[in-house]
């Protein structure tokens, strides 16, 4: 996508005629909390499980008789699904060996079904997001390119096979006190594919100061121009 020359810059990030644009400015951004997918192939998480007196009775899943069934846990009819779980959780709480050989097996199942390279690159964005590692990102949003400094959040790999990366961008305060600031509170997901060009920012990066963020998006449009 060919890009025009730089627009008219605001306080707060750059818009491009072209569309090429900081995530940051725009008022009609799709911004949406991220959940990041579940394989339905694993096995439950058992020490996950929420405990409520009111719970409503559900069957135990098939995935639970047979792990049961190899922990030779006894069961009775009339033994709920969050029953099941929680003698589980007992079983593995006893011998955590036995969590230690299911999470192998989901990983297994997981690297067949995806693909070692796919699982890699989901276990590198989760590294960077246990870092808190910010990024001048530019990505695809429909007909657009956009440009914007991100906090990576986390990957997920969906039923569908694609990797999701999930991000914090951040929005402009106008606060009457202090000042405007950023604050890194809009959550969103794109795919993997979707992206275009990534860098990792240094640790000179302020994510506090609207001139470093500023800079690295008129940087980045530059950048895009190129792609």
């Amino acid at each position: 996508m060919h890009c025009n020359a730089l627009g008219k810059a605001k306080m707060f990030g750059f818009w491009k005629k072209n569309r090429v644009a900081s995530a940051a400015e725009s008022q009609n951004e799709y911004v949406h909390k991220s959940k990041l997918g579940v394989d339905k192939n694993e096995l439950h998480d058992v020490s996950a499980t929420p405990v409520s007196e009111n719970t409503q009775w559900i069957a135990p899943t098939k995935k639970q008789l047979r792990y049961a069934k190899i922990l030779r846990i006894s069961i009775t009819p009339e033994t709920s699904r969050l029953e099941l779980s929680q003698l589980i959780s007992e079983a593995e709480w006893k011998d955590p060996s036995l969590k230690v050989k299911r999470e192998a097996v989901n990983d297994a199942v997981r690297e067949r079904k995806f693909g070692r390279e796919l699982i890699e690159a989901e276990r590198r964005w989760n590294d960077c997001a246990s870092g808190d590692y910010y990024i001048l990102a530019i990505y695809r949003r429909k007909a657009a390119k956009v440009v914007d400094v991100v906090l990576i959040e986390g990957a997920s790999i969906n039923d569908r096979g694609n990797l999701k990366l999930a991000f914090i961008a951040p929005k402009l305060v106008r606060d009457r006190y202090i000042g405007p600031y950023l604050d890194w509170d809009k959550s969103f997901e794109i795919c993997a594919q979707d992206l275009l060009y990534y860098e990792l920012l240094g640790p000179n990066f302020r994510d506090t100061e609207i001139d470093d963020y500023t800079a690295a998006v008129r940087r980045g449009l530059k950048i895009a121009k190129r792609l």
